[in-house]
């Protein structure tokens, strides 16, 4: 059984807080409720911008690095990304990310329920 994945507009869904990053969510839907795909994202960190660390209780990540570089946080441990790397994120981890370089670093990252 699949599921209809719908391509939202991203202007629509595109938002900017105070941590200097940009997020489009550009699929998601309660048609994946009963699916185990939660959400696919596109996100935009500009110079010094960051997500805080945090976890996810029934979710698990992968990051694929578009462009850039930066740390990323996960567990208690610091590492470097850059353009090209896939970054797993199982549940129930502690995990952030900050651009350290003088571009912007673009991510997308796909997120499954468990």
């Amino acid at each position: 059984m699949g599921a209809n994945i719908k391509h939202l507009k991203l202007h629509q869904t595109k938002h900017e807080d105070e941590t200097g990053r940009v997020s489009c969510n550009y699929v998601k839907g309660t048609e994946f409720h009963s699916s185990s795909f939660n959400s696919g994202d596109y996100g935009i960190y500009y110079c010094g911008g960051f997500v805080p660390t945090h976890l996810h209780d029934a979710v698990e990540e992968a990051f694929y690095i578009v462009r850039g570089h930066g740390i990323m946080t996960i567990g208690d441990e610091e590492r470097p990304v850059k353009a090209g790397d896939i970054i797993p994120i199982p549940c129930g981890v502690l995990h952030g990310l900050r651009n350290t370089g003088d571009d912007v670093l673009e991510h997308i990252v796909c997120s499954a329920k468990l």
